[in-house]
């Protein structure tokens, strides 16, 4: 007994040390034998462990597709048919994995209502074991996919922190003390990412991730809205060209659309063109590589360059209606519609399993037509598929998670890499990891997302989405100091210059718009105080020296005339830097020219100081007019 409960323990141990949360209350079992009782509450412990905790994240449970509280009942026992079960099924299945580990225990566990252990006899040591060796593996896959989903929730982080960043924004690394090197980071993608508008649904664009996608598809003219929304975070914008076989037999209708979807192109700034026209027949197909033809070529020759064609193909083409080998050359991207029905009822996106529908063979049959892989995108459902035997109906992945609440038990084909509720098939974050690392492991050109905003509501699918195709992209530039180069300090000759040249633009500022500029950045009014100051002390020392002069010598004085017009000189400059310094200043408020912009008088100081200079002058010629002849007259005996 010793060694068995040994053995159960050392199960129990590497359990735990596999990521798991042990949360089980145990059972009483006073009637039990110890052994036995461990025993038939094991595969009781493997469902809570497998449990997330309370407070776990709404998107790490969906994400990881656990068993959620409530799912078994209180009461399990592990008869030995469970046992033979489980390692029956774990032997068989090839693509074994958590989530198909966690539908066996579902399925292979009997349901009580009441909390009476029940006991059956029968399971060996050595089926216990087999078992535990089995589970091992499985959970240490936990343990991974929950390191991985940490790893996630980072990049997303660092993308999210570069939303809204200026493109062009500039930083500097710096490599040692003295040295840096600029550079740019931008989001790009590592594969194409095209999203389509195929229908009109009102205000769900505002919730578009535009800088995940590449590419918006829309119906022309499309909406003015949703086009300038995805202009504005980088998202280019194609027209989709949704139409009948019929317009393959008329050429003309074919230039004439042509014709009015160039001005579309040009006014909408659209890069291109998605050409999809369903059930192409086969007696079309060199009347669809005619109509391919007229549209990239017209397109050539109005704009080379400019703009691109690219064409949906179905996952099966069964009529043989389309011509790659000879489209390709024309052809930027060829979109595999995955989101139609296929005939067996299932997944519209299966990875793997039906040779005409399912991802891997499809790819590998065009692939092998002598074309890029770069070439080919997948266009995978966000709509799920409902059948009722053999007719079916799309349900949206929003309504989805409406009507399921979240700890409805979701389970998942492992082939198919689809995620099914009954007979409801559909796309989660779990199963589109798997597709998308499809793509990017095969170099294909990127997946194409249908319809956009059915998951409305839901951000999970676009943060998988993101995490996939969005990276952070660093572009390097030139290498720069980190510390100024010296510089010498002027002599004094050149500091007055160049205070000269700042104080003359200010002075030109403030006498042309004397309320723009604040006292704070010039000092000419002090400097023109100072001028005026300094210029009447002259007029008074030279008006005292010339009537000194004139009293002693009289009309002889030889320098009479010479002091005077010096005299008159020097007070009309004195005039004009008290004028000047009157108006530079603003700190008198009584002027009307403050720092206030409310009170202070915004008229131009140049208007003012013509008036004056012109009063002086005419003042003068009056002077010389009327003053000095008489002054002359009184002079003569």
């Amino acid at each position: 007994m010793r060694n068995n409960f040994r053995l159960i323990l050392f199960i129990f141990t590497i359990f735990f040390f596999a990521g798991n949360t042990l949360t089980a209350s145990v059972a009483v079992c006073q009637q039990l034998p110890k052994d036995t009782a461990v025993k038939t509450k094991l595969l009781k412990r493997i469902t809570e462990m497998l449990q997330f905790r309370k407070n776990a994240r709404r998107r790490e449970q969906q994400r990881m597709i656990t068993i959620v509280n409530g799912l078994f009942a209180d009461s399990l026992v592990a008869t030995p048919a469970a046992i033979k079960y489980l390692n029956w099924a774990l032997d068989n299945e090839r693509n074994q994995n958590f989530a198909y580990l966690r539908q066996l225990i579902n399925d292979s566990l009997p349901r009580h209502t009441t909390d009476t252990v029940l006991v059956k006899a029968g399971i060996t040591e050595e089926e216990m074991t087999e078992l535990a060796g089995k589970l091992v593996p499985l959970l240490q896959q936990k343990e991974v996919e929950v390191k991985e989903d940490t790893a996630r929730q980072q990049r997303l982080k660092i993308i999210r922190a570069l939303y809204g960043r200026p493109p062009d924004q500039v930083d500097t690394l710096r490599l040692s003390d003295t040295t840096g090197r600029l550079y740019k980071i931008r989001l790009s993608h590592q594969a194409e990412v095209i999203g389509i508008q195929s229908k009109d649904n009102g205000d769900a664009y505002m919730n578009y991730n535009f800088t995940t996608l590449s590419y918006l598809s829309i119906a022309p003219p499309g909406s003015y809205k949703i086009m300038d929304a995805a202009r504005k975070y980088g998202c280019k914008t194609m027209f989709m060209l949704n139409g009948s076989s019929g317009l393959l037999q008329n050429e003309a209708q074919q230039f004439e659309l042509v014709d009015s979807l160039l001005p579309l192109l040009e006014a909408q700034q659209a890069t291109g063109v998605n050409v999809w026209i369903r059930d192409v027949k086969q007696s079309e197909r060199d009347a669809f590589t005619r109509f391919v033809t007229i549209l990239y070529n017209y397109l050539d020759h109005n704009a080379p360059g400019k703009y691109s064609v690219a064409v949906t193909i179905p996952a099966y083409d069964k009529n043989k209606a389309y011509d790659l080998r000879e489209l390709a050359p024309m052809v930027k991207y060829f979109i595999i519609n995955f989101t139609s029905a296929p005939p067996p009822a299932g997944s519209c996106d299966p990875l793997k399993g039906n040779n005409n529908y399912s991802i891997d063979p499809v790819v590998s049959r065009y692939v092998n037509q002598h074309i890029a892989p770069e070439k080919f995108i997948l266009m995978l459902p966000y709509d799920g598929i409902k059948w009722v035997g053999n007719t079916y109906s799309f349900m949206s992945y929003k309504d989805i998670k409406k009507a399921y609440p979240q700890d409805s038990m979701v389970s998942y084909d492992v082939t198919a890499a689809s995620a099914y509720i009954g007979n409801i098939w559909f796309n989660d974050p779990t199963t589109l990891d798997v597709k998308y690392d499809y793509v990017l492991r095969n170099g294909l050109g990127g997946v194409a997302i249908c319809p956009l905003g059915a998951d409305d509501g839901y951000g999970e699918l676009w943060d998988e989405l993101t995490d996939k195709f969005v990276v952070v992209d660093t572009v390097w530039m030139d290498k720069v100091r980190l510390t100024p180069l010296p510089v010498e300090k002027p002599g004094l000759w050149t500091r007055i210059k160049q205070r000269i040249k700042y104080e003359l633009r200010a002075i030109h500022q403030l006498l042309k718009d004397p309320c723009s500029i604040s006292t704070n950045y010039y000092k000419s009014d002090e400097y023109f105080r100072y001028l005026a100051i300094f210029l009447f002390v002259c007029v008074v020392l030279i008006g005292i020296f010339y009537l000194y002069n004139v009293r002693m010598e009289g009309s002889d004085w030889k320098l009479r005339k010479k002091v005077l017009y010096v005299w008159i000189g020097v007070i009309v400059l004195a005039m004009l830097s008290c004028t000047v310094s009157l108006m530079l200043a603003k700190r008198l408020p009584l002027l009307g020219f403050t720092d206030d912009p409310v009170e202070c008088k915004n008229i131009s100081l140049y208007s003012v100081l013509v008036v004056f200079l012109m009063g002086i002058a005419l003042g003068m010629v009056l002077m010389r007019v009327f003053v000095f002849p008489l002054v002359r007259k009184r002079d003569i005996p």
